[in-house]
Parts: structure tokens; C-alpha cells; sequence
């Protein structure tokens, strides 16, 4: 079965049932292609602009997920504080001792925009979370602690990264701790023309 028959196949079954749309698509151009994962949300999510935020899960035939991950999904609930932002949701959940994330992308050039926010009261207790990100084999961030980007605890961070290049179908982002376990939020995959 032809890869964009069976994506439009989980798209239907998975999002007929909450009606929320499935907006990523694995073929064709990068130029329109959006893939946001709500990571350490077990259902996917719908933001205050209509947006869909995929469900955390292992990467697979869904083309998407995390390929390497020690840790675990945590979601802080729904009434867990969290400044700076106008969707708490995306950083009331996580997903913490992730290694890897690899999503099935059309070749071509993209924006991929990472999510945190340090809600691990124990952090202050164990030292600071710092790790470094590649994307694309390429260095993004180094030696990045949330706490000290954020300022305060439960605040958002948002990193955005342009003109990622993929030429082999598939965009990976590799996590790579130094101290403590790196942590993540939420992702967004946006395709550029």
C-alpha cells in the first residue's frame, strides 16, 4: 500500500472519531507541511488557533515519534501553572530523557520550533537540566538549561530553527544531556516554500 494511502488511513481512523483533522502529510513538497506533537500528551490537541498537536508517541509506522527515548511522558494536568504563554497546555505535558525524534518529511526546507518549560520542582534540589540539540546533525543549542533561559519555573521557552535542509525524508532531532535528563514540551515541523 502506497505511503500516502495508509497516512490518509491512521489520518481518518485516528481523527474520526475527535474530529480534529490530520494536517501533516509525508509526500510531496516541504511547502505546506505542518506537523506539531504535543510531546508527553497522550491525545492529540487542538490550540486556541485551531491548530492540531499530535499525541506523543514511539516512532513507527505513523511516521513520527520519539526512536530513542530512557525516559518518560509526564503530564502535569491541566491546571498546572505556566507563564509566558497563551497555551499552558503544550508545556503541561512532556516528555523527559528523550534522545531522539525523527518525523517522515517530504525533502526540502523547514522550521522546527522546540517547546519547554522546567516543571520538575526537584531541579533546583539535583542541579541545573543542560543539554545540547542537533537537528539535522547540525548544533542548535549548547549547553542549554530551561531554568536559566526561562527565568522562573513553569515559563515557557520557545527555540525556533529556519532553513533546516532535509534530503533524506526523514528531519531527526537528537538530544544530548549533559546534566540531568533533557526534557521536551512540544515540537512544530513547518514546511518552507
Amino acid at each position: 500500500m502506497p505511503k500516502t494511502i495508509f497516512a490518509m488511513m491512521v489520518c481518518l481512523t485516528f481523527f474520526s472519531v475527535s474530529d480534529l483533522g490530520c494536517k501533516h502529510k509525508r509526500s510531496g513538497s516541504s511547502a505546506g507541511f505542518e506537523l506539531r506533537v504535543d510531546t508527553g500528551n497522550q491525545a492529540a490537541y487542538k490550540d486556541l488557533n485551531g491548530k492540531v498537536w499530535e499525541q506523543d508517541r514511539e516512532y513507527g509506522r505513523e511516521g513520527y515519534g520519539f526512536a530513542r527515548s530512557y525516559g518518560d511522558m509526564v503530564d502535569r494536568g491541566w491546571n498546572a501553572p505556566i507563564y509566558g504563554t497563551k497555551e499552558p497546555r503544550i508545556y503541561q505535558t512532556e516528555h523527559w530523557g528523550v534522545e531522539r525524534f525523527v518525523a517522515e518529511v517530504p525533502d526540502g526546507r523547514y522550521t522546527v520550533i522546540l517547546h519547554f518549560a522546567e516543571t520538575w520542582d526537584g531541579i533546583d534540589k539535583q542541579g541545573p537540566r543542560v543539554f545540547d540539540v542537533k537537528i539535522e546533525r547540525q548544533d542548535v543549542l549548547t549547553g542549554f538549561d530551561i531554568l536559566k533561559e526561562a527565568g522562573a519555573m513553569n515559563t515557557a521557552v520557545v527555540r525556533e530553527f529556519q532553513h533546516i535542509e532535509v534530503d533524506d525524508g526523514k528531519l531527526e532531532i537528537r538530544f544530548i544531556p549533559r546534566h540531568e535528563n533533557p526534557l521536551l514540551s512540544g515540537i512544530e515541523i513547518i514546511g518552507e516554500s
